[in-house]
């Protein structure tokens, strides 16, 4: 009985390579030599190269390979006629251009959410789990639960990943700003401090909900959270018009004068600052 267990499981082994091996095709080419013509840095024109419709084609074909790109730094010797070879020197790595190729597939690749999920959270090295929050990114807006995930469960690093690839979302990423402020008053300095660098970007989110969310913020957090904070009003107000300025968090500002740590206080100030001054021609 035991040798028969191991003879079926050598031949769903083989099929499964010889399944990977024959892989996805269109037009007579496989996934990987349509992918492996891209030049990533060229700008795109219009409907973009042949081998984008092609990859579109292929579509949730392809997200097997994908995945395997990216959770492998060596390509698999089951999948010959899928190995990726770029076109340039300078071209992405192999890690790369899966995440490059789930953007350019965009919400096709929703299947894929779970198990980029489960290798952001699980990859230990940089390039594969960071190049995975990209990917998640680059699918849209169907990924923002899976953000959630990453900013409230995941390591450190993790979260700065996500917070670096979250303003990706816009306006749509209101819907992770409770796990985002989490982070901001958290106790890992590097996560908060891209979490202030977050409300910076000109796509980040801003508005009475998220004014109302960070001055309930300060009623719990840290003398560095509640400094954080006002950073946060300051970068949302600054060079902004009377209108777009978050006049709800001014009473929560001057009542932060007199906190007793001055860097909160200080903060406070220069926030007050940006945005009363706003008013002035």
């Amino acid at each position: 009985m035991k040798w028969v267990c191991v003879a079926a499981t050598f031949c769903l082994a083989v099929q499964i390579a010889w399944a990977e091996d024959s892989g996805p095709s269109y037009q007579g080419h496989t996934f990987s030599e349509w992918a492996s013509q891209i030049d990533f840095t060229a700008p795109v024109m219009g409907e973009g190269p042949p081998a984008y419709a092609a990859i579109h084609h292929i579509g949730t074909n392809a997200i097997p390979i994908l995945l395997s790109w990216i959770s492998n730094q060596k390509a698999p010797k089951a999948m010959p006629d899928q190995v990726y070879k770029p076109p340039l020197w300078f071209s992405p790595t192999r890690v790369e251009a899966a995440a490059m190729l789930f953007c350019l597939l965009d919400s096709e690749a929703r299947p894929a959410i779970p198990e980029l999920t489960r290798y952001a959270m699980t990859f230990p090295d940089y390039e594969r789990y960071d190049q995975c929050v990209r990917a998640l990114a680059g699918i849209g807006q169907d990924s923002l639960p899976a953000f959630n995930t990453l900013l409230t469960k995941g390591r450190p690093e993790v979260q700065f990943s996500a917070l670096e690839w979250l303003p990706g979302f816009g306006t749509n990423a209101i819907a992770v700003m409770p796990a985002v402020i989490n982070c901001l008053v958290g106790k890992n300095d590097e996560v908060a401090d891209k979490s202030v660098d977050f409300f910076f970007q000109d796509s980040a989110v801003r508005g009475s909900v998220v004014t109302s969310a960070l001055t309930n913020a300060m009623t719990h957090a840290s003398a560095k959270g509640r400094m954080r904070i006002c950073r946060c009003f300051f970068f949302m107000s600054y060079n902004k018009p009377p209108a777009e300025q978050p006049w709800a968090a001014v009473p929560v500002l001057r009542a932060a004068l007199k906190d007793p740590n001055p860097e909160v206080s200080n903060t406070a100030s220069n926030a007050l600052v940006s945005i009363e001054t706003s008013k002035q021609p």
